[in-house]
């Protein structure tokens, strides 16, 4: 009975190593961000945000990690310089955004 799936595995093997289709980009690994984009994480261009609603940005479209911390977080104190810290207050608004 397991004879029988031996072919439809080979098909699926084969088809894998066929070159994309004419007008697609052929599959591979996605490109890597450069170094530099990762030295830092734009706290000081991100400044703007203090004062306003933690909801009023979309903090996972920066790709590079961001930790929202409200009062009385507990967090590792590991130094990460591409990791955005976004410190709240009780209400979930922003007061400050630093590296780390």
């Amino acid at each position: 009975m397991k004879a029988l799936h031996l072919p439809n595995a080979a098909a699926v093997f084969l088809a894998a190593c066929q070159p994309a289709a004419e007008g697609l980009p052929a599959a591979g690994p996605r490109p890597e961000r450069p170094a530099a984009d990762l030295k830092t994480c734009a706290a000081d261009e991100l400044r703007y945000l203090s004062g306003s609603p933690v909801g009023s940005f979309d903090f996972g479209a920066l790709m590079r990690p961001v930790r929202i911390l409200p009062p009385g977080s507990l967090f590792t104190q590991e130094f990460a310089p591409q990791r955005l810290n976004v410190d709240l207050d009780g209400a979930g608004t922003i007061i400050r955004l630093w590296c780390g």
